[in-house]
C-alpha cells in the first residue's frame, strides 16, 4: 500500500531534515565558537594594551610625583635659607641700633657693613649707614650710600632729601 511507501519516505525525510538541522546547528555552533575565540583573543589583547597603558600612566605619575617632590624640597630649602638670612639680618640690625644708641658709631657702621655684605641691596641698611656717616661727617662715604640707594630706587624721597642736605 501507499502507506508502506509513504511512512518510510516521510520518516526518511524527517530524519534527513533532522540531520540537516543538526548539521546546520553544528555549523552555527562552530561559527559562534570561532567568534567567541576571536572575541576572547581581542579581550586578551585589549587587557594587554590596557596593562601597558596603565603601566605607562603609573610611570608618568611616579615621575611627576618625583618632580613635584623635588620642587617642594627646593622651595622648603629656600624658605629655610631665607628665614635664616632674615634672622641674621634682624640680629645685626638690633646690634647696630644698640651700638648707635650707645654712641658707638664706628661699631654700628661695621654692623651695617655686615648687613650689606649679606644683602647688598638692603635700602634700610644703606639709609641707616648714610645717617651715621653724615653724623660723623664722612660725606664721601655717605654720598656713596645715597647714590646706591637711589640706584636701587630712584624715587626714594628720603635719599633724595638727605643727599640734597649733604650737598648744601
Amino acid at each position: 500500500s501507499i502507506l508502506t511507501v509513504l511512512i518510510p519516505v516521510t520518516l526518511w525525510w524527517f530524519v534527513y531534515q533532522k540531520w540537516k538541522l543538526e548539521e546546520k546547528a553544528e555549523s552555527e555552533l562552530e561559527r559562534v565558537e570561532k567568534i567567541l575565540e576571536e572575541a576572547k583573543k581581542k579581550i586578551e589583547n585589549l587587557d594587554k594594551i590596557a596593562d601597558e597603558k596603565l603601566g605607562e600612566i603609573l610611570q608618568k605619575a611616579d615621575e611627576k610625583l618625583e618632580e613635584i617632590s623635588q620642587k617642594a624640597e627646593e622651595k622648603v630649602k629656600k624658605i629655610v635659607e631665607t628665614a635664616e638670612k632674615e634672622r641674621i639680618l634682624s640680629e645685626l640690625f638690633s646690634e647696630a641700633f644698640k651700638l648707635n644708641v650707645e654712641w658707638k658709631k664706628e661699631d654700628a657702621l661695621t654692623k651695617y657693613d655686615e648687613i650689606l655684605k649679606i644683602d647688598p641691596n638692603n635700602i634700610s641698611a644703606l639709609s641707616n649707614k648714610w645717617v651715621l656717616l653724615s653724623e660723623i661727617w664722612d660725606k664721601e662715604e655717605a654720598m656713596k650710600c645715597y647714590n646706591k640707594a637711589l640706584e636701587l630706587d630712584p624715587k626714594y624721597v628720603n635719599a633724595l632729601c638727605n643727599k640734597w642736605v649733604l650737598l648744601y
